[in-house]
C-alpha cells in the first residue's frame, strides 16, 4: 500500500467529475450521458493537455451497471494509448457498518460496490482515509484516527484490491471549528447540511497550535486557539502522525 503523501505527486491528473459537469446539467449522472461521447472527450482532454492519467472522483462512484460498463470501456482504450486510470473511493471500513450519520455528507457511502471490477480496470484505487469527522460535523473530532485508517485499508484489501494498487490518501490540513466540545465518537456527532469547520493549511495550523492551548493529543493534535480574533478548536495532523500513517501504509506492502 502506497500513500499519496509519500509519492509526492504533482497535480497533473484531471478529475472526471469536472468533465462530467461540463457535459451534463447539475450533478453528474452516467444514466443520462452518452458514455461513448464522454469517453472520447476525456481521451481528447488527455491528449490536448499532455496529461498522462485521469481520475474518477469518489463523488461519481456508485453501484450501477452504467459506471462499471463505463470504467471497463474507458480502461480498455486508455491502456491502448498508455494512459493511467485512477479511481478514488470514499472512506469505508465495513459492509455492515451503520453509516447513517454520514448520510448528509455522502448518501452513497453505504452502497456495496463491486470493488473487484473497479480494481481490475484501474491502475490505482485511491482511498480517502480521512474525514472520520467531516467538515459538516457539528462538533470537532478526530479526522484520521490511526486504528480507523487501518480498518479502511483492511476493508479494501478484503474486497479484492491488490496491495500494490491501493493508495492511501493522507490528510495534511487542519480542521477549525468554533469553540465547541470535542467528540471522539462519530456516532454521537451529528452531521449537518452546512459546513461547520474551515480548512487550514498545515503551516498555519502549526502556527495556531503554538499560540493556543493543547487540549487533546492522542494521535492528531487538538488545540483551543484563536484565528482572526475568534476562538475555535483546531484538529490538525502533526509531522509524527503523518509519518505514522505513511508507515502504516508501508506495513501493508
Amino acid at each position: 500500500v502506497k500513500s499519496t503523501y509519500e509519492k509526492g505527486e504533482n497535480l497533473t491528473t484531471p478529475v472526471l467529475f469536472t468533465s462530467l459537469s461540463s457535459i451534463s446539467n447539475g450533478r453528474p449522472n452516467l444514466n443520462n450521458i452518452d458514455i461513448e461521447k464522454l469517453k472520447n472527450n476525456l481521451i481528447n482532454l488527455l491528449e490536448d493537455n499532455n496529461f498522462s492519467s485521469i481520475e474518477i472522483d469518489s463523488s461519481l462512484v456508485e453501484n450501477s451497471d452504467e459506471l462499471y460498463n463505463f470504467v471497463e470501456l474507458l480502461s480498455k482504450d486508455l491502456k491502448k494509448l498508455n494512459y493511467k486510470l485512477y479511481i478514488s473511493l470514499s472512506q469505508k471500513w465495513g459492509n455492515f457498518v451503520d453509516y447513517y450519520h454520514y448520510g448528509l455528507y455522502n448518501p452513497k457511502i453505504g452502497d456495496k460496490l463491486n470493488i473487484q471490477i473497479l480494481s481490475q480496470n484501474s491502475d490505482e484505487i485511491r482511498i480517502k482515509a480521512y474525514e472520520y469527522t467531516t467538515l459538516q460535523s457539528i462538533l470537532p473530532g478526530p479526522i484520521s484516527p490511526l486504528d480507523w485508517v487501518e480498518k479502511n485499508i483492511q476493508y479494501y484489501i478484503s474486497e479484492g484490491v491488490p496491495r500494490e494498487k491501493l493508495v492511501l490518501g493522507i490528510n495534511t490540513e487542519g480542521y477549525l471549528w468554533p469553540d465547541r466540545y470535542f467528540e471522539t465518537n462519530y456516532v454521537k456527532n451529528f452531521i449537518s447540511q452546512e459546513k461547520q469547520a474551515e480548512l487550514v493549511d498545515f503551516s498555519e495550523s502549526q502556527e495556531l497550535v503554538s499560540k493556543g492551548e493543547t487540549i487533546n493529543q492522542s494521535f492528531e493534535q487538538v488545540a483551543l486557539t484563536e484565528r482572526n480574533a475568534v476562538k475555535g478548536v483546531l484538529v490538525t495532523p502533526t509531522l509524527k502522525s503523518i509519518d505514522d500513517l505513511v508507515g502504516l501504509a508501508a506495513e501493508y506492502g
